[in-house]
């Protein structure tokens, strides 16, 4: 993913398009565009304080609405991303890759290299995804496709 990598050259508008990425499965297997609709009115909401900001100079009152919808989209930004969800994903991924094999060292060491990552991870890049992994599976089922896709929005 980042490492040795290379750097990919992309025009703006191609940056931030992945169809989908915020559809989830409605009751009875339909499509369900629920949290994009809410993402959009954020960012709406956020496109209007950012004006505001412009307009005027100043960044809004500390306990205005319009501060707290900045705060919230800045917040919230970080979690949009590919990355975020490939982190709340691993352990269902690496769950789903090993199939009856029994997940240990090896096991995570071929799925970073082979899947994950692309090349050969660190010993501390092994022992971390371990630990994710065991510790994840411990305190919960595999996550599904919808809690993958909403969980860093659920708070």
């Amino acid at each position: 993913m980042a490492r040795p990598g290379r750097v990919i050259i992309t025009r703006t508008l191609k940056v931030a398009v992945e169809s989908g990425f915020y559809t989830t499965e409605a009751q009875g297997g339909s499509a369900s565009a629920v949290l994009e609709d809410r993402l959009a009115d954020i960012d709406g909401e956020a496109n209007r304080a950012f004006e505001a900001v412009i307009a005027n100079g100043t960044l809004p009152a500390p306990s205005s609405t319009e501060r707290e919808t900045l705060a919230y989209y800045l917040a919230i930004q970080k979690s949009r991303t590919p990355e975020a969800r490939a982190f709340a994903s691993f352990p269902t991924d690496v769950l789903a890759y090993a199939g009856d094999r029994t997940v240990d060292r090896g096991l995570i060491a071929e799925y970073l290299e082979q899947v994950h990552l692309g090349f050969k991870p660190s010993a501390g890049e092994i022992s971390g995804a371990l630990t994710f992994v065991q510790a994840s599976t411990e305190l919960y089922s595999p996550l599904t496709r919808n809690e993958i896709v909403t969980l860093r929005f659920s708070q």
